[in-house]
């Protein structure tokens, strides 16, 4: 093999280490007349960051305070009356409070429409109390309500939701629409 008579110039074999730092070198000296621009940018990427972080906050704040009113809607909805046992049993609930219970079915029925009634004041802007306008319709149909039931159930039909129930609504509907028939008749 013929050695190099300085001819060629021998390429210096670097260390690993030596190569990364020459790589960064390079790198930032690229980046030096840009880096009031990536500062920006980093500042808006952490804001960024941390408004998406403040507004799940938020949600989930909100969150709980409707589900905590929608279980005292719950309640109400699965009180006794008179000594039968409770009309809802779901896994997991807690059954009624002690004190709630009412004499009639027909009681148990009107709390139940005010109790919904407040819910949707309270937090008809959420997709949770856009929904409990179709069981505020149907305690209302149960109530014996027909014109305020088939309003509400036109209403819900007519509005635009993020998940439509509009089937549950249309068949609301009907019944509340027979049920006044049969009462008129």
């Amino acid at each position: 093999m013929t050695k190099n008579k300085g001819k060629h110039k021998s390429e210096k074999i670097l260390e690993p280490a030596e190569e990364i730092r020459g790589w960064l070198d390079e790198t930032l000296l690229a980046l030096r007349p840009h880096i009031g621009k990536l500062a920006v940018l980093g500042l808006c990427v952490v804001g960024a960051l941390v408004g998406v972080g403040l507004y799940r906050s938020h949600v989930e704040r909100q969150n709980e305070t409707v589900t905590s009113h929608l279980e005292s809607v719950f309640t109400t909805l699965s009180a006794t009356v008179g000594e039968e046992p409770p009309p809802i049993n779901i896994p997991g609930a807690e059954l009624p409070r002690p004190g709630l219970n009412f004499k009639t079915a027909q009681e148990r029925t009107d709390a139940s429409v005010v109790a919904l009634e407040q819910f949707e004041q309270a937090d008809g802007h959420t997709v949770l109390g856009r929904q409990a306008e179709l069981l505020r319709a149907g305690a209302l149909v149960e109530a014996g309500r027909f014109d305020e039931a088939i309003a509400a159930y036109e209403r819900y039909v007519g509005a635009a939701h993020a998940m439509s129930l509009d089937f549950l609504a249309l068949e609301g509907l009907g019944y509340a629409q027979e049920a006044q028939a049969l009462a008129n008749a």
